[in-house]
């Protein structure tokens, strides 16, 4: 009787262990399943820019451009992020203002191997509301060399602390309860359009349009209200010929008295 338990006993012995065993190999069985994820990237891969709404942008100067660029192999790339060729930002995210202008903004990603790739983007940046900004008279915008000449029209002069023509810091003047604005050309400069910057107290600078410093004369301010042909004899009244006149130039009645 206890050789026929002690048989039993190691029959239930062998196979609880024969249990163990195949329940061992199930378990690695299921943590190597071929469905299971296995990563394989390495910084010899190529890199890619995953996003795929990427767009051009419109902004103004105040409103931060904010962008988050996701990369593979994260592990092993550099995001850096160039304005116009300069270098503004490094990393997968961007969160800044720009200048006012339009710009392309190129997003670069490099691995630790040196491989590259990039997307380019579109950015127009406008003034904001109370930005300062100059009139568009032509005429006005047309001055000598060393020469002064008044800018009507402007808006928001007040932050105005230094005004730039062509690159040069000139002389200026806010008249007019911020409306107006009076430079001096500078002198030296050959005939030509150059840009006006204008500049605040934190340095921020803004495009104040071209300004013609040349040497020719400045077209007459004088404006043609009516040319061509109206037959006049000795016998035409006076009130004909101003109701005539006035109905071509079709100007206010209190600009003109006859």
């Amino acid at each position: 009787m206890n050789q026929y338990k002690g048989n039993v006993l190691k029959a239930m012995m062998m196979l609880f262990a024969m249990s163990f065993a195949l329940a061992g190999t199930a378990t690695l069985s299921s943590c190597s399943s071929d469905d299971d994820p296995f990563f394989t990237v390495s910084e010899d891969d190529n890199p890619r820019i995953l996003n795929t709404d990427l767009a051009d942008q419109k902004l103004d100067r105040k409103t931060k451009l904010n962008l988050e660029i996701k990369v593979t192999p994260v592990h092993y790339t550099t995001v850096t992020w160039l304005l116009d060729g300069t270098q503004i930002a490094e990393g997968t995210t961007i969160d800044q203002t720009l200048p006012i202008g339009n710009h392309e903004l190129k997003i670069v990603a490099t691995t630790t191997k040196g491989k590259t790739t990039s997307r380019t983007l579109n950015v127009t940046v406008t003034p904001a509301a109370d930005d300062p900004a100059l009139g568009t008279n032509a005429t006005e915008l047309w001055v000598a060399p060393g020469a002064e000449t008044t800018i009507h029209n402007c808006k928001n002069l007040g932050t105005v602390a230094k005004v730039m023509v062509g690159g040069k810091e000139v002389a200026f003047e806010v008249l007019e309860e911020g409306t107006a604005l009076k430079l001096t050309a500078p002198t030296g400069l050959e005939n030509g359009d150059y840009d006006i910057t204008l500049v605040d107290g934190e340095g921020v600078q803004f495009p104040g349009g071209t300004i013609k410093v040349t040497t020719e004369a400045r077209p007459s301010m004088e404006n043609t209200l009516w040319e061509g042909e109206f037959a006049v004899t000795w016998g035409t009244p006076f009130n004909a010929l101003k109701d005539t006149f006035l109905s071509k130039v079709r100007l206010a009645p209190s600009s003109v008295s006859m």
